[in-house]
């Protein structure tokens, strides 16, 4: 059964953005793969309107201990037959890359066009 949020999550949760996953990937394939390093309170595969997946997901850990060990070992991990790895973070955290692109201008317009 994947994880889902019933409410708010409890406090000490810990939330992580995962990027560049493979759009073949699902929930249960980010259960098993995240799941190993503790408890999963939410995994939220993002997708766009039409509703397919965008290649990113929030992973929220019942403990940032167990966050702090997926980011440590899933950070840079390469699904089999995928052409890159993952990216492994805190939510709220912009990587090198993400900042070079401009990543805080494309935000702020997104968060205004739900507003």
């Amino acid at each position: 059964m994947i994880p889902t949020l019933l409410g708010p999550p409890p406090d000490g949760c810990f939330k992580l953005f995962v990027g560049c996953l493979p759009f073949s990937k699902s929930e249960e394939d980010l259960l098993k793969l995240f799941g190993k390093y503790g408890h999963i309170w939410e995994i939220y595969l993002m997708r766009n309107a039409d509703g397919k997946k965008t290649g990113s997901a929030f992973i929220t850990y019942m403990i940032k201990e167990s966050a702090d060990q997926a980011i440590e070992n899933l950070d840079g991990y390469t699904f089999e037959g995928a052409p890159r790895s993952i990216k492994v973070q805190p939510a709220g955290t912009q990587s090198k890359f993400d900042k070079k692109r401009g990543a805080d201008e494309y935000l702020a317009k997104q968060a205004g066009s739900y507003g």
